[in-house]
């Protein structure tokens, strides 16, 4: 991915710093910009000393716009740094509910096998006995995905909700109200949403009205 020798790219690496020197999180700002095509439109990156932006967006938003959104970037990697812990402990009880269907499972195939005559498990014909392994294999890897990718959705979302009431961050959500005005309507396969890192745009833009009426009550 080359870096963006645009004059015009600039102001969006000053905004950046501009947002990250606010918050304190300087160790994150970036040296340069690079557009890329594996970012959704209501996403960047702070990554190695880059601002990465995604390609679909150039041109379409000033840079200030962008400012919530890259707040919510370097704090997201921040409560993640801070959430390790817990992120051990949800693998934990993921690899003991992953054990519990492996038990489960072999019970479940010993008794199909004895139903058909062909005996325990290690009865069981060679190809289908691979079959069955590679099987649950591919269940428990799905599982720890969508643990994984479940649990960084929420801590993103955690973050914009930070970004909104931090200096300069305050116009997130209507940054990403402009990018779902300028995006066409694209239907996602529910598992491809499920395994995705990122949470939707909508999904970010219903999160923040919630806490936005949430806060108004309150008030």
């Amino acid at each position: 991915m080359p870096v963006s020798l645009r004059p015009e790219d600039t102001e969006f690496v000053n905004v950046a710093i501009d947002e990250l020197r606010k918050l304190g999180l300087e160790k994150y700002s970036p040296s340069a910009l690079i557009w890329t095509k594996h970012l959704p439109a209501h996403q960047c990156l702070l990554h190695r000393g880059y601002l990465l932006m995604p390609v679909s967006m150039v041109g379409k938003l000033q840079p200030e716009d962008w400012r919530g959104i890259i707040a919510s970037v370097a704090l997201f990697r921040e409560i993640s740094k801070k959430k390790r812990g817990s992120l051990v402990g949800i693998y934990f009880l993921a690899f003991i509910l992953v054990f519990v269907i492996l038990i489960g499972s072999v019970f479940l195939i010993d008794t199909f096998g004895k139903n058909l005559g062909i005996g325990p498990l290690g009865g069981l014909p060679r190809p289908l006995e691979d079959f069955v392994n590679l099987g649950i294999t591919g269940v428990l890897l799905l599982l720890g995905a969508l643990i994984m990718q479940g649990r960084l959705r929420r801590l993103r979302l955690k973050a914009d909700e930070l970004a909104s009431v931090s200096p300069g961050g305050g116009g997130l959500l209507q940054s990403l109200e402009k990018i779902q005005g300028l995006q066409p309507r694209v239907r996602t396969g529910r598992l491809r949403l499920l395994l995705s890192r990122f949470p939707t745009l909508s999904r970010r833009i219903g999160n923040l009205r919630k806490k936005t009426r949430e806060t108004l009550r309150m008030d």
